[in-house]
């Protein structure tokens, strides 16, 4: 997280409600220039095409999502597919996609 110590980073979740903040918020108590912004309706991917600083999760299928994160410049997208497909895992797909996100976020942004 030192990478984002100093910049404005947004995290928006349109994905897990409230899985991914949940999973952040210890992480990010030492970090001024954060936000996060969640909702049940995803906007266009292109929202982000001039926005740098950030990591969204969008939905993409009932079993997959799709993370977007860029800072400095540098972006990546990732499709991130659950393991799990019967409906009654629908929560524990919305904690498995926060997880992965966090996980690409680290690649990016050591912890």
């Amino acid at each position: 997280f030192d990478k984002i110590q100093s910049i404005d980073f947004t995290f928006y979740d349109f994905v897990s409600e409230g899985y991914l903040h949940q999973r952040l918020s210890p992480l990010l108590k030492r970090l001024k220039n954060w936000s996060f912004k969640q909702s049940s309706v995803a906007p266009s991917v292109d929202m982000f095409a001039h926005e740098d600083d950030f990591l969204a999760l969008f939905p993409y299928d009932d079993d997959k999502c799709i993370v977007v994160q860029s800072l400095n410049g540098v972006r990546s997208l990732k499709t991130i597919e659950a393991p799990m497909k019967a409906p009654l895992m629908n929560e524990r797909r919305k904690q498995y996609f926060s997880e992965m996100a966090l996980l690409e976020f680290s690649r990016l942004n050591p912890i």
